[in-house]
């Protein structure tokens, strides 16, 4: 009898192959403490291996953000907005988030009515009806309508609104 050969390393999945050999039916004949058996199972075996890669990739986010961190830097030293290099572009954006706050400045309307927070916010948007529209009123003020306000009136958001800006470096591939 020959000698036994040592077995290969085990490879990498590929993801498309492991869903194209998952079974595509449950048998039928299953009772439901079968199936919720190995639901479970299932459930607990990928949140494991979902833990398990969050940690893997870890140290590698972490670079990710200081690169990104010290490209940020590079921008505001330089006072540029983009790096063009053979690799890709850096660039940044401004991203502009806003909420409805109760300690945000006041609105009083023309009958000397005085609101605050989210009233204030409202009846601000129903006056100025005219110059915002049904956009002013939706669920969340589109950034937009904030920002043609803030241009409007001296870089002041609308009454009952908070508005904070931070800079993100974005990468394309060359």
């Amino acid at each position: 009898m020959p000698p036994r050969k040592k077995p290969a390393e085990p490879q990498q999945t590929d993801i498309e192959d492991a869903i194209a050999k998952a079974p595509p039916v449950i048998d039928p004949s299953l009772t439901a403490d079968l199936l919720i058996k190995r639901e479970l199972e299932l459930d607990d075996y990928l949140s494991a291996q979902s833990k398990a890669f969050t940690e893997f990739c870890k140290p590698y986010r972490a670079e990710i953000e200081a690169l990104r961190n010290r490209l940020l830097a590079m921008h505001l030293e330089q006072k540029t907005d983009q790096f063009k290099t053979e690799f890709g572009t850096s660039y940044i954006s401004e991203i502009m988030q806003q909420k409805i706050d109760p300690a945000a400045s006041e609105y009083v309307d023309a009958d000397g009515v005085c609101y605050s927070g989210r009233e204030a916010l409202l009846w601000y948007m129903v006056d100025a009806w005219d110059k915002y529209g049904n956009e002013g009123l939706s669920v969340s003020v589109p950034i937009a309508t904030i920002r043609q306000h803030m241009d409007d009136n001296e870089g002041k958001p609308p009454p009952g609104i908070t508005v904070s800006f931070f800079k993100r470096v974005n990468i394309k591939k060359g």
